[in-house]
């Protein structure tokens, strides 16, 4: 079964994806790797992959902003999150993962047996035009700044933070121009959005 199975492997570290590629391949599957989400969300083309394995923290696009556009584009796909951010009972609601593994704490057996788990019984979601809209997860890098996902052109710019107030606000996308809205919610302050 795996033979026909692709998975989409997301990770800023080389020896991390190179070595889990690898890996991967040889139990099987055909897999694309990303250096991050900006570099995955154009390998999100049909065919499209059956899971994607994904980190949080990566420069340009994290995790938390690609995993919030696979999962309004591309509900169906079923998320794995490899990371050393979190542990289990620690992972927030806003990261749209179906599964965890903390980075460094799991055998390949394991990462096999989440991915059969996932395919043998697909998480249920709406599809893309039956979904609410929802504000998606904004980090903040340790400057304080909110890190932006432009939806027009998927690249991600900062934007500083000081003087915001609450709310529905809008910036402008340095590289497309278009306009970017994103809601401030005070009421969420102070969630994890920092370095790994």
């Amino acid at each position: 079964m795996s033979s026909h199975l692709r998975l989409l492997i997301v990770d800023d570290s080389v020896s991390f994806r190179d070595a889990m590629s690898t890996i991967l391949i040889s139990e099987g599957y055909r897999v694309l790797t990303a250096e991050d989400g900006s570099e995955a969300l154009k390998l999100l083309v049909e065919p499209l992959p059956d899971v994607i394995i994904s980190d949080l923290h990566m420069p340009r696009m994290s995790g938390y902003e690609f995993l919030t556009e696979v999962r309004r584009r591309f509900p169906g796909i079923p998320v794995i999150v490899i990371s050393s951010s979190f542990k289990r009972d620690e992972l927030l609601p806003e990261i749209f993962a179906d599964a965890f593994l903390h980075k460094g704490d799991f055998t390949i057996d394991q990462l096999c047996f989440k991915i059969i788990e996932l395919l043998t019984a697909p998480p249920l979601r709406a599809k893309p035009s039956e979904t609410k809209t929802e504000w998606a997860w904004v980090s903040r890098d340790v400057g304080g700044n909110l890190l932006l996902l432009c939806t027009s052109c998927q690249g991600s710019f900062k934007l500083a933070a000081i003087g915001l107030d609450g709310g529905r606000l809008s910036a402008k996308c340095p590289a497309c121009k278009a306009v970017v809205e994103f809601q401030i919610d005070h009421s969420k302050e102070g969630l994890p959005g920092g370095d790994s």
